[in-house]
């Protein structure tokens, strides 16, 4: 048995002492803390990109857009290189083995983060000379420069990787916090500075280096030279990177989901039309990152000091998910009702052809957003193999159902109702089917996701209907402010009163997750009784 195999295999399974320590009532007031800093400041980190949104979709053209949008998915097939997967090992196998495998494992993080840099670069050189793709967002000009940009960032975020595992790993989820929110402000505040000094879709790539370097500071700074990287560790890497190959191919598998579609679009149609599509899921996009992509950063160590006791685990999974989907289907159908007069108010109809892709996607994305749970779920019990199988299936898929909606008619509309189906469908089919190995039948996974997604559709049809009522009787002439407010109320008060009436779960499992001093008013302000 190797000196890795030592360190990471005894204790397979079990809980370690300081996690069950901290994380005691597993997904309830420890795991609720971490959740409400995470999301306070990443409303707070959402809201700086969606002010950057605006003003980049001022300033940049659809071709802009598209070009970054191509770029981002050739750097996506890197992505399942970068880090080796350094962050999931650290923070499932927990504190104890920490000082053993920080080492080594940063080490080969970094040499997987430099090659996949190596290959980045070629790409910048080769991409823009291919006349077979001619025409296509990825054979742009522009699309070297900003390839470029993204593998110098490449090459550095093993170091950032390491120093926010190290908090995780001590439910430091404040600090965690507090980089994830300079980093959106640096990012997003510097994108705005590139874009009114011309630098098109450089705009966005130099931000990403510039909000690495000073991530990678403060992450070091609030580690106090905790995170000691000058054991090599030589013997363990054969052994590290067979562990993880598993995670390397689901972090691939991961890009894919996230990137793939502009991949599969990238080869196939004009800047301007993958502009228009990537400006629509970006503006949907902003869910994800607000209520899914901290939480994994929760529900990864708090599922990992629960995994021997499986009736609890299982419940807490439900928990998760019925919460998710709760949250999720009010965010995303509130976008739906909401964004056709966003897009008037902040763009004068520049972006008008993104408002169908928006709502398409916002009524879809719910179940995108579950994949965060699922992930951390797998992660935390270490069936990496099982996870790495799921999120390639799932990558390639969102490529296919974007390559052939494609296909079927270049219209972003269409693309954005092939990706919303297969959100609904299939990806939802893989969580469904994947859980079965945490005890969770295919109809547990469904009745915790549907009844939510079904109640905010009801709530939005009939806003709509009203809408129109309202129209029909000389009511439309509100301004696009006043629309907006009165569409938006309407649908939150219709989602609240039917999930009041017919499905209090998910507000008990909000509550649930609450500081205890806010309980008893959230209680008041939902009806709520004991």
């Amino acid at each position: 048995m190797t000196v890795l195999a030592e360190h990471m295999d005894k204790a397979e399974g079990a809980s370690q002492p300081a996690a069950q320590t901290a994380a005691r009532s597993g997904l309830g007031r420890k795991g609720g803390a971490g959740m409400l800093w995470m999301l306070s400041a990443t409303l707070l980190a959402r809201g700086s990109s969606f002010l950057a949104q605006i003003v980049l979709g001022w300033l940049l053209s659809q071709g802009d857009f598209g070009v970054y949008a191509a770029a981002m998915s050739v750097a996506a097939v890197m992505q399942g290189f970068r880090d080796g997967g350094a962050r999931r090992i650290l923070v499932q196998k927990g504190p104890s083995h920490w000082e053993a495998l920080v080492g080594p494992v940063f080490w080969v993080s970094t040499g997987l983060n430099l090659l996949g840099a190596a290959v980045l670069v070629c790409a910048a050189l080769v991409l823009p000379s291919l006349a077979l793709l001619e025409g296509s967002a990825i054979a742009d000009p522009r699309i070297g420069g900003v390839l470029f940009t993204i593998a110098a960032a490449f090459s550095i975020s093993s170091f950032e990787a390491i120093a926010i595992s190290r908090l995780l790993t001590q439910f430091r989820f404040r600090d965690v916090s507090a980089i994830n929110m300079q980093r959106a402000f640096v990012q997003n505040g510097m994108m705005v500075v590139f874009a009114v000094l011309g630098f098109g879709p450089l705009s966005f790539a130099l931000p990403v280096l510039i909000a690495t370097v000073t991530t990678i500071a403060l992450g070091f700074a609030l580690t106090r030279g905790s995170v000691q990287l000058r054991r090599l560790g030589l013997r363990m890497w054969p052994a590290i990177i067979g562990r993880t190959k598993w995670l390397l191919l689901s972090a691939l598998g991961t890009a894919l989901l996230m990137q793939g579609d502009y991949l599969a679009l990238g080869v196939m149609v004009e800047p301007a039309l993958l502009g228009i599509y990537f400006f629509s899921y970006q503006i949907v996009g902003q869910l994800q990152i607000l209520l899914a992509a901290n939480l994994n950063n929760v529900l990864l160590p708090m599922f990992s000091s629960i995994q021997s006791q499986r009736d609890r685990f299982r419940q807490n999974v439900i928990k998760a998910l019925r919460l998710l989907s709760f949250l999720g289907c009010g965010a995303g159908f509130g976008l739906a009702v909401a964004y056709p007069y966003l897009e008037r108010m902040i763009w004068g109809a520049k972006w008008e052809s993104s408002i169908v892709p928006v709502q398409v996607i916002a009524i879809a994305f719910p179940f995108r957003l579950l994949w965060s749970v699922f992930n951390s779920v797998l992660s935390s019990l270490g069936q990496f193999r099982k996870l790495a199988a799921s999120t390639l299936l799932a990558g390639v898929g969102v490529a296919l159902a974007a390559g052939v909606s494609g296909l079927i008619s270049a219209r972003a509309e269409t693309i954005a109702a092939g990706v919303g189906l297969y959100f609904v469908f299939g990806l939802t089919g893989i969580i469904a089917q994947g859980l079965r190995s945490v005890g969770l039948t295919v109809t547990d996974t469904l009745k915790a996701v549907w009844p939510s997604w079904l109640l905010g559709l009801v709530a939005f049809t009939g806003v709509y209907i009203l809408e129109g009522t309202f129209a029909a009787f000389g009511a439309g002439a509100l301004g696009s402010f006043a629309s907006l407010i009165s569409a938006s109320a309407l649908f939150m008060g219709l989602y609240f009163v039917l999930m009041r009436c017919l499905l209090t779960a998910p507000l008990r499992d909000l509550i649930s997750f609450a500081p205890k001093r806010l309980e008893r008013y959230l209680r008041v302000g939902m009806l709520l009784r004991g």
